[in-house]
């Protein structure tokens, strides 16, 4: 409980104090999602304070969406996080904090492939590629996993450029600011093998978007493309349907 500080002089509510100070433990990353929180009786052993002060910072705390309660299990760290068409918002570092939470970008490979070996769904490209792979987290929640596709003979000096934190698609667009690019896009459900879904930290065997991402110029031909993975337990993906105008 070392996350946890009381000071009884403060003109701060103990309930405040302690409810801030899991808060903070849970959106740096010394608890995680799924981690079992004190007791209410152990808390006021500790501290030295009474069973409404804790009671009190557990109610805020599960009102705020990042602990729950399990009847006869406990109180556990539950990071309800439910994203709404988040493959098609172009700032995720800004959505993210707008929601309150800490973006990150993790690398987990950075990789030369041989142009035969791209995936269904990329486009053809005319030179080997390299591959990056990263997940996208909040306050160290995985919200998404994407593989980068981008052409040797494109961006001939790439690793040399590249940075792990950078917003990647704004700056390969931003290589040629004079090209016109036109986005193709498609998204389909599929099912996260078990790897995927532990470096994603779902279930496995869990429903995923899987989102693909092809950047082209006016002729057809590809700059760079993305495949990303948006679990099913943290995305929703909105439909609208539109009648068009009658033809007259």
């Amino acid at each position: 409980m070392n996350y946890i500080t009381i000071n009884k002089f403060s003109n701060i509510p103990l309930y405040l104090q302690l409810k801030n100070g899991i808060k903070n433990a849970i959106l740096s990353g010394i608890l995680k999602d799924k981690d079992q929180l004190p007791t209410e009786y152990a808390l006021c052993e500790v501290f030295n304070i009474s069973r409404p002060v804790v009671r009190q910072a557990y109610v805020e705390l599960i009102n705020e969406g990042l602990v729950k309660r399990i009847q006869g299990k406990g109180t556990f760290v539950h990071r309800e996080m439910i994203f709404t068409n988040l493959p098609y918002n172009v700032d995720y570092d800004t959505l993210i904090k707008d929601l309150g939470f800490k973006p990150e970008s993790n690398q987990l490979s950075f990789e030369i492939i041989d142009k035969e070996d791209l995936p269904h769904g990329i486009r053809d490209m005319d030179s080997n590629v390299y591959c990056i792979k990263r997940i996208r987290k909040a306050s160290h929640i995985p919200v998404y996993l994407e593989y980068f596709y981008v052409p040797q003979n494109k961006f001939p000096n790439f690793d040399e450029i590249y940075q792990e934190n950078i917003g990647l698609t704004k700056a390969l667009m931003s290589y040629y600011p004079d090209v016109k690019y036109i986005v193709d896009t498609s998204i389909n459900v599929v099912i996260l093998d078990d790897s995927l879904a532990d470096i994603l930290e779902v279930q496995r065997k869990s429903a995923c978007f899987r989102y693909f991402m092809n950047m082209m110029d006016e002729k057809g031909e590809t700059y760079f493309s993305r495949i990303s993975y948006f679990p099913g337990e943290r995305h929703i993906l909105e439909i609208i349907a539109k009648e068009k105008d009658d033809v007259k």
